[in-house]
């Protein structure tokens, strides 16, 4: 019976050290959150404007059909809680003044998502992850569809349109590969 009583302390002590060790780590992560938190909480209402670059093969097979830009947008706290997933996949006719201007654009389609997203950011780790991918069709029935891209914005990366007077993200993606996804 008394060899059984030397253990016992130790099963004792051992949870309460286990359980001291998570607390550290817990608020090591909340004090990383205080430190970067915002004065004030801000709430923009936030559009989407897309840009779709253009290869020049793509500029080759002429004006396309229509534009599909089809992806998501969520939230990540400084904690690292996610919310807020949200996914959008407008269709875009293209007329020949749009093309025309994407074509003296750069080679750039600039397209603004026709749905709005409100986010809360009270910290400056707090961020928006962006998704985003392509699909590029002609009359004929050839379709090219981008990779994937995807970008993280800061509230900091929130831009303010004094013309239009709302805040957006402007997604541009650098480089862009299309991938033909079938033949005519």
């Amino acid at each position: 019976m008394k060899r059984k009583l030397k253990f016992y302390p130790l099963l004792l002590l051992f949870p309460i050290m286990f359980g001291l060790y998570t607390c550290e780590l817990i608020s090591d992560k909340n004090d990383e959150c205080e430190g970067t938190k915002m004065e004030s909480t801000e709430e923009p209402v936030i559009h989407l404007k897309v840009s779709v670059p253009l290869t020049d093969k793509l500029v080759e097979l002429g004006k396309p059909e229509k534009i599909i830009v089809e992806g998501s947008i969520r939230k990540i706290y400084c904690s690292g809680k996610e919310s807020g997933n949200f996914s959008y996949n407008p269709t875009y006719f293209v007329d020949d003044e749009m093309y025309e201007f994407a074509i003296n654009n750069y080679k750039n389609f600039l397209f603004t998502i026709p749905k709005l997203f409100q986010y809360k950011f009270e910290n400056t780790k707090d961020k928006l992850i962006v998704l985003c991918r392509v699909q590029i069709h002609w009359k004929d029935g050839l379709i090219y569809e981008s990779g994937e891209y995807f970008e993280e914005y800061f509230f900091k990366d929130i831009k303010y349109d004094s013309n239009e007077l709302n805040y957006y993200i402007g997604i541009r993606p650098k480089v862009v590969e299309y991938f033909q996804v079938n033949s005519p």
